[in-house]
């Protein structure tokens, strides 16, 4: 989409500031690696007429002029850059009621495109602008696939929009990605910051390129390259005597992810376009998430409807599996995530409406908790817990309240639970070639977990499991390496730390330019309030803090970051909640 599309929607800018321009010099020490934005906060009104169609009008935080609330809105947002100085930045994003659906959603995406444009560039930047450099062949086979799923995804929607509550959602989100491009390119106008269609959806497609490679190269040789394991994460679920229950994930990805942020979308979409429908289960959600994405990722997710999703992700070393990828009758990741998000009212629910045209893409165990069905001092009802699993081809969903009942916990660290996904994933041939790491029972999270977990009682006792990594002195980080332990045997990898002369039996457990990058937690209270605890970059104490200049991998890309990432926990507070 060019520029001058923008106006064939009537799409205009009002200033009531000048833009707070984000300095492009390089970081000293540093080659053509641009500085992180100031610290700043903005506020952004869209409105829609028939005479201009939409504007926006930008405020300053404390701005003391027009009075905002005046506007006749379709979408507000609130964007807080702090990157520096907490390792996030918060953006939130409300819409009215009062206005269709589509159009709630097309502003709510061009608010946020507008108020994040420096960090979405910078995103781009990192990820996305050199992904195809050294695979030029498998990325025109990836789009000729997206470009075919693209097209069976909108005649469906246009099929389906008006009388089909998915659809309707689903279409949502195609409105909401247009705002965000068009938001995005209205801000960077006249700024040489610009940024394809394709290279948003890469973007948005992020952890399911790897998967699509897979499946989709010809060369059996650079498909089993692929197996390089960054995109891993831990997850606990923690009962805590029968007072609270604790919902705890930590990201592991590449260095470059590293710019975040926190968002919550605020948006009374109905069931369908009539007005009269029904409002959806989840009008709000709060989640982890990136510059530029409409989901999460991680997957992080605090929805009004009284879910708490999150995943980690599972491998599929069965090439077989990858023929029943296709381009057709299949939604990717993130747009069926953030369909069951909105339109689910339980687990069970929630794991259906997932199901549904499985990609077989960003292949993940998936953990549905439903705080509705917990009071504390009051025995656990069943539909606590819902745990989805899903390959190419296959989906399995079981209710396993009663497990997380007699455990006490669920911990998750990137194996399949259901014995009938392990075996199809190849996972007991890579037990046999590799041993213990790759088995459910018997890896080294799973142990340090079932070790540790006991330990949990309050908020700094589940930080340090979370975040926890003693992988010289603990036995379970031990491995047949020289160094002979790794930093990636830990509830938090820092598999920059391992020597990269070192000798390991397979790459993962090997010098990796990957970590964890985060670690999110929320109580039954702070669920009520859709927050939850975060903590920006790699882990450290007893470990050295992260810092990209001093870094093994400071070569890579990693614009708009801070050097260092010594960041504390911080709760946001939402201000429109």
């Amino acid at each position: 989409m060019k520029l001058n599309l923008l106006f064939l929607v009537g799409a205009a800018i009002v200033f009531q500031l000048c833009y707070l321009s984000t300095p492009a010099e390089a970081f000293t020490g540093f080659t053509n690696i641009l500085a992180p934005p100031h610290i700043h906060g903005k506020f952004a009104y869209v409105t829609w007429t028939k005479e201009k169609g939409y504007e926006i009008k930008i405020f300053a935080v404390g701005f003391t002029g027009e009075d905002p609330s005046n506007l006749d809105w379709v979408a507000k947002a609130r964007f807080q850059n702090m990157v520096n100085k907490t390792g996030w930045g918060f953006l939130e994003v409300e819409t009215r009621s009062s206005w269709p659906d589509e159009m709630q959603a097309f502003a709510a995406g061009m608010a946020e495109g507008y108020l994040t444009r420096d960090l979405i560039y910078y995103t781009w930047k990192n990820l996305i602008e050199h992904y195809c450099d050294d695979k030029p062949v498998v990325c025109k086979y990836v789009n000729k696939f997206i470009s075919q799923n693209l097209a069976w995804m909108e005649k469906n929607i246009q099929a389906n929009k008006d009388n089909v509550p998915y659809w309707h959602q689903v279409n949502l989100l195609k409105q909401q990605f247009s705002g965000l491009t068009s938001g995005f390119r209205l801000a960077a106008n006249g700024t040489g910051m610009v940024i394809t269609d394709l290279d948003f959806l890469y973007i948005n497609l992020y952890v399911d390129l790897g998967d699509l490679e897979a499946a989709l190269n010809p060369d059996p040789k650079a498909r089993a390259q692929l197996f390089k394991n960054e995109g891993h994460c831990s997850a606990l679920i923690k009962i805590v005597e029968d007072r609270d229950i604790y919902f705890s994930h930590v990201t592991w990805a590449n260095l470059s992810t590293m710019l975040r942020i926190v968002k919550r979308y605020n948006f009374p979409y109905k069931t369908l376009p009539d007005k009269k429908s029904h409002t959806v289960p989840a009008q709000s959600i709060s989640m982890s998430s990136y510059p530029g994405m409409l989901h999460s990722m991680d997957d992080f997710y605090l929805t009004t409807s009284g879910l708490a999703v999150m995943e980690t992700t599972i491998e599929n070393y069965n090439d077989n599996l990858w023929g029943n990828i296709s381009s057709v009758n299949s939604l990717f990741a993130g747009v069926r995530t953030m369909v069951a998000n909105r339109l689910a009212r339980n687990g069970q629910m929630w794991t259906k409406l997932f199901s549904r045209y499985n990609s077989g893409t960003y292949n993940n165990q998936w953990m549905v908790l439903n705080y509705n069905n917990f009071e504390p001092g009051r025995p656990i009802k069943e539909g606590l817990l819902w745990v989805l699993e899903q390959l190419p081809g296959m989906v399995t969903a079981k209710d396993l309240t009663s497990v997380l009942k007699n455990k006490g916990y669920w911990a998750s660290y990137n194996l399949p639970y259901f014995k009938e996904i392990f075996d199809a994933s190849g996972g007991p041939k890579m037990v046999q070639k590799f041993g213990d790491f790759f088995g459910h029972e018997t890896s080294p999270r799973a142990k340090i977990f079932a070790r540790d977990q006991g330990d949990v009682e309050d908020f700094e006792s589940m930080m340090k499991l979370m975040r926890y990594n003693d992988y010289t002195n603990d036995e379970f980080s031990k491995c047949a390496c020289n160094p002979p332990y790794s930093a990636v045997n830990a509830i938090s990898a820092r598999g920059d730390l391992n020597p990269a002369n070192g000798t390991y039996p397979f790459k993962l457990l090997g010098h990796r330019s990957s970590a964890a990058t985060d670690m999110k937690f929320t109580t039954l209270d702070m669920f009520l309030l859709q927050q939850f605890l975060a903590i920006g970059g790699p882990t450290y104490d007893p470990l050295p803090p992260f810092e990209w200049s001093t870094s093994t991998e400071k070569d890579r890309p990693h614009h708009g970051m801070p050097d260092r990432y010594e960041f504390e926990p911080i709760i946001h507070h939402w201000k429109w909640l």
